[in-house]
């Protein structure tokens, strides 16, 4: 990244948490998203351990419709892991999978 050298800290959080939501939202995994936005990956993987975000599994999951369905949902516990979920889908089971990722 260009010119964080004169970046305050704070401001380099900011902007590593801001890439890291970019990338969590983008559907795509850490390497391609860092390829297509031209940054060092091994640079995202430091900073993502720094900011004590390399377990997104505790606490919220982001729910994203599938593209590729009419209905149905992926479920992004943390990459490169997903679950997708078809419509008709079995609560309990879902409920039984989310818990057990989180433990």
């Amino acid at each position: 990244m260009q010119g964080e050298n004169v970046m305050t800290e704070q401001e380099r959080k900011d902007y590593w948490l801001d890439l890291m939501g970019q990338q969590a939202q983008s559907g795509l995994s850490i390497i391609a998203f860092c390829e297509r936005r031209e940054i060092s990956r091994h640079r995202f993987y430091y900073w993502r351990k720094r900011l004590g975000r390399s377990n997104p599994s505790k606490g919220f999951i982001q729910l994203i419709p599938a593209e590729h369905q009419e209905r149905g949902i992926r479920i992004y516990p943390g990459n490169p892991l997903y679950i997708e979920v078809e419509s008709g889908f079995d609560y309990a089971t879902l409920q039984s999978v989310v818990k057990a990722l989180s433990d």
